[in-house]
């Protein structure tokens, strides 16, 4: 079974794969990251996907 951070590992993959293919984030900005801790990067990554959430809201309500 996965560990915890096993986990968060794969899902921080798997959101990267995500904002890259969306063009919501450049591959600059992703080595950037990678050079500070893994708690700036994954709250990075999470204010990334929730303004991108707010986005897709506010479009589809006007």
């Amino acid at each position: 079974m996965l560990g915890e951070e096993d986990l968060k590992v794969n899902c921080i993959s798997a959101a990267i794969g995500l904002l890259i293919q969306h063009n919501i984030i450049t591959h600059q900005e992703l080595d950037k990251l990678t050079k500070t801790n893994y708690h700036v990067f994954y709250h990075f990554l999470m204010d990334k996907l929730i303004e991108e959430e707010f986005s897709k809201d506010r479009v589809v309500q006007t």
